[in-house]
């Protein structure tokens, strides 16, 4: 059975939101502009919400979030609350990928079964997500930006958030659908790997999910520390 009361949000892109749901309604709901939130403001926003619904942390059965892919401050911010959270309520954690809460919107907005989520990752590549009859695969991969015009057919439909920056790399052979990532669709997604059996873990077991590299080599070139002659 699923855990009645759950808190769900996200930030790994460029907005905020969050929401509080029990059983299948959503209570509660906050979302903030790119630009208009800070790290920092994530746990007020997540208190202010529980408080505008009556409830407390303890409350809570479960806390669900995306933990990436996506910015690296973004991923980074959503880890590190989600297990502070966790720890302080002492509750447990459903991660879920990014490409898992696009996945979940673009069927509930737009009535997609057979799709890609994306999410254009920087350094011309494009993170995807299969999904199939609804059901998204337990693997996704990173690949060129040009890559998903000769892997798949015609007018296959990529969904996801940050499409505009590989536009031009997919020459209009492929459907670009912008979905963009946001607490419905993370608690959608919680909520169907709750029903398929998956496990809520301890806030310390929360990893955040990169997908590549860091932009930036810290060993490459001169050393951090200067070096005695």
């Amino acid at each position: 059975m699923s855990p009645a009361r759950i808190l769900a949000f996200d930030c790994t892109v460029d907005r905020f939101s969050a929401l509080l749901a029990e059983g299948a309604q959503v209570r509660a709901e906050r979302v903030r502009a790119a630009g208009t939130w800070r790290g920092e403001q994530v746990v007020g926003e997540l208190a202010a919400l529980l408080a505008g619904a009556g409830c407390d942390w303890r409350d809570l059965d479960l806390l669900a979030v995306a933990v990436g892919p996506g910015s690296f401050t973004g991923v980074r911010t959503a880890v590190a609350v989600a297990r502070a959270l966790a720890l302080a309520a002492d509750r447990p954690v459903l991660a879920v990928s990014t490409l898992e809460a696009i996945a979940a919107t673009a069927r509930a907005r737009h009535g997609l079964a057979d799709f890609h989520a994306a999410l254009a990752a920087g350094r011309g590549l494009v993170h995807l997500l299969p999904v199939v009859a609804g059901a998204p695969a337990e693997t996704p991969v990173t690949v060129p930006a040009t890559e998903p015009r000769r892997m798949l057919p015609a007018g296959s439909v990529l969904a996801g958030a940050r499409l505009e920056r590989i536009a031009d790399a997919l020459a209009d052979a492929l459907r670009l659908l912008p979905v963009a990532p946001d607490a419905r669709g993370v608690w959608a997604a919680a909520r169907a790997r709750l029903s398929r059996g998956a496990r809520p873990r301890p806030g310390h077991e929360v990893r955040p999910l990169y997908l590549r590299g860091p932009a930036a080599d810290p060993a490459a070139g001169r050393p951090l520390v200067p070096q005695p002659a």
